[in-house]
């Protein structure tokens, strides 16, 4: 996995581009093999998870972004697959996370607006929570906000398969369900 990180990262640090970057500077950044990395790298992570891996110990210092933690390498990797060919880290991983699509792909309902309701800091919680839907998730919209008997927060999205040229609330197509993320790392889904 590290070795695959580290050839599917390089070019994007040496380009300066940050993982909070729109798909088009995401595919200026990247190179012809970019994607197959990333997949190679997420199906070490599937295995791994499976328990069919076998892998090796690698020194810290052979990498030159040591100090990043392995959450934050498969983050990485994860977010700049999932950027360049939306729904194909759900594909390989049976997973998601909002955080892998950019603000491209998550939107809110007009008048809706998480950070003027809960604050960056717990948008950054529940956009990271991971989850499972059983259809391929590419895009979202944020509708509701609720709080669960212990106080954690919960926000409600509308969840779509396609990806369009506008932004989600503009144009979101069929909705397949809804998926609710709570702070504290918990999910549940309504399938349509």
């Amino acid at each position: 996995f590290y070795a695959y990180q580290t050839a599917v990262s390089k070019p994007f640090i040496e380009s300066k581009i940050p993982l909070s970057s729109n798909p088009e500077e995401f595919m200026h950044g990247s190179q012809s093999d970019t994607i197959e990395l990333c997949e190679k790298a997420l199906e070490q992570i599937a295995k791994f998870e499976s328990g069919n891996a076998d892998f090796k110990i690698w020194k810290k210092d052979e990498f030159e972004d040591s100090d990043l933690t392995p959450k934050q390498r498969a983050d990485a990797v994860c977010t700049i697959l999932d950027r360049l060919h939306p729904g194909r880290v759900q594909e390989i991983l049976g997973r998601t996370s909002l955080y892998y699509f950019g603000g491209t792909r998550v939107g809110s309902v007009p008048g809706f607006s998480l950070m003027e309701i809960i604050g960056s800091e717990s948008i950054s919680r529940l956009v990271e929570v991971q989850f499972e839907f059983p259809k391929i998730i590419r895009s979202a919209i944020a509708f509701e906000l609720k709080e669960n008997v212990n106080g954690s927060k919960i926000v409600c999205c509308r969840v779509f398969e396609q990806t369009t040229s506008k932004r989600p609330e503009e144009d979101p197509g069929q909705c397949l369900g809804i998926i609710n993320l709570c702070e504290d790392d918990t999910y549940s889904y309504e399938v349509y």
